[in-house]
């Protein structure tokens, strides 16, 4: 990082014009040993192109500062390529997920906007393809930094197996709800089995998106409504109803199911079921316990 800060103030008279341009690198011509090591990586080059995506968007929501941010992107790519090494792509990459969130809060609701026109359902458990999983990325990566409570996921250090692109490709879900908007659960953390992850809801007519609040368990018969919980479990959605399934191991034979309704703004705790027992045998009524909420 200090590297990255302080070659902030080197002169950007030896980059090309298309390099500062709202264009990814053209990677089947790469211009420099830095570009060819993005383009060998396949999240890279899928953030660059994001990067591209948030720079153009900043670019279109305040065309009288346009030319001040091209020379600060100029500033930027000489920073990046200077924490360039031949071993480690780390990082490149954390350049490139810092620069790209900068870019969507310059680009604030341009971006939103941009971000809602994108959004397609997605299911992690299905293959999608590399275009559909860059597609929730950057509805990932958009939401995340117009809703960040909380913070999004710092990422990625050397301990870390996902980048935070990885993460939010590979794992983030988008189900229609029946009232026509798009339910979005983006990813914060994956373990073996499932992820913790912060819901959202778009709006296509609206033109909206909004961070769910979610009810969550608590002593006694009322739920306790949390503005910025986390769901954790695997997700699946059907019509405005939310399974949230926080499997107790991976053979799904015990743990705890939370059945929700989404309306308006609100994760609705409606059921909860549990089945303590991780035996090998198929939940039932007898092995399991539920609580109904409403």
């Amino acid at each position: 990082m200090r590297r990255l800060l302080a070659v902030l103030a080197v002169s950007a008279a030896f980059l090309s014009p298309a390099a500062a341009s709202a264009q990814a690198i053209d990677c089947a011509r790469p211009a420099s040993k830095v570009e060819k090591a993005i383009c060998d990586d396949g999240a890279l080059a899928a953030l660059d192109r994001l990067v591209a995506r948030g720079l153009r968007f900043a670019l279109e929501a305040d065309p009288a500062g346009a030319e001040a941010l091209r020379a600060d992107h100029r500033r930027w790519i000489a920073a990046r390529d200077a924490v360039y090494t031949q071993t480690n792509v780390l990082p490149l990459i954390r350049a490139h997920e810092l620069r790209l969130r900068e870019l969507l809060a310059k680009a604030g609701r341009r971006g939103l906007a941009a971000a809602i026109a994108a959004a397609s359902p997605i299911d992690p458990l299905r293959e999608a393809g590399a275009v559909a999983e860059e597609n929730a990325a950057f509805v990932a990566f958009v939401l995340t930094t117009m809703f960040p409570q909380p913070p999004a996921p710092k990422r990625p250090d050397e301990g870390d197996v996902l980048s935070t692109y990885e993460l939010y490709s590979g794992f983030t879900l988008m189900a229609p709800l029946s009232d026509g908007r798009l339910f979005v659960a983006v990813p914060d953390e994956c373990g073996a089995y499932q992820c913790a992850a912060m819901p959202f809801v778009l709006d296509r007519k609206a033109g909206t998106a909004a961070r769910l609040a979610v009810e969550m368990p608590d002593k006694g018969d009322v739920p306790r409504k949390v503005p910025t919980a986390l769901t954790t479990g695997t997700l699946t959605v059907s019509k405005d109803m939310v399974d949230v399934f926080d499997q107790g191991r991976g053979a799904g034979d015990c743990g705890t199911h939370l059945l929700y309704r989404v309306q308006a703004d609100t994760m609705t705790l409606l059921k909860r079921i549990e089945k303590p027992e991780c035996d090998g045998k198929e939940w039932t009524e007898r092995n399991s316990r539920t609580k109904v909420y409403r």
